[in-house]
């Protein structure tokens, strides 16, 4: 984080993700705990309050006419449904009323705890999008290659991951000359 190669967040996510792989091996016997694993001096203050920044629907109504299809489809996903990245990335087709347009589900973050089950009415916009980009296998949306929209794995030891739908927003942001985030 001194350095400036991760957020807060990020080098939370990290942390905790460490710790989840050690106390696993640790469960299956391969390893001892560490004592120190849950040191409240090991953590990192993510939580701190920040500026929500918003969009004004000028900015919206330019970055819809400046996307393409695809991100076209995440942002209306967004601002229609209420949507994160992983939502739209793990969004299933038997979630979809593919006839009367209306998304019904969990949100991702409370899918395995049972969280209240909500539904939308996809904006006709939004419904046509998603019939046109949508996937046939287990997911309703994936990259072009038919992989899932976003994806977190290990590989030669090191932590991996990808986001299609942020990869999106960004490509759109060097397009608009967004800075930081925002428009202009």
């Amino acid at each position: 984080m001194s350095e400036g190669r991760y957020s807060p967040a990020s080098a939370h996510e990290l942390l905790t993700t460490a710790k989840q792989f050690l106390t696993r091996l640790a469960s299956l016997r391969l390893i001892t705990l560490p004592g120190n694993i849950r040191d409240r001096r090991f953590r990192f203050n993510h939580s701190v309050a920040s500026r929500i920044e918003t969009f004004t629907v000028a900015e919206v109504r330019a970055a819809l006419a400046a996307a393409n299809d695809r991100t076209r489809l995440f942002i209306l996903l967004c601002i229609n449904c209420g949507m994160y990245q992983n939502d739209i990335a793990e969004l299933r087709p038997d979630e979809v009323d593919w006839k009367a347009g209306v998304v019904t589900r969990r949100r991702s973050k409370t899918r395995e705890r049972g969280g209240q089950v909500v539904s939308y009415k996809l904006w006709p916009e939004t419904f046509a999008l998603l019939k046109k980009l949508r996937a046939h296998g287990d997911l309703a949306l994936e990259t072009d290659e038919g992989n899932p929209l976003a994806k977190e794995w290990i590989e030669d030891g090191r932590y991996r991951k990808y986001d299609a739908v942020r990869s999106a927003w960004s490509r759109l942001a060097v397009k608009m000359g967004m800075k930081k985030g925002r428009l202009g």
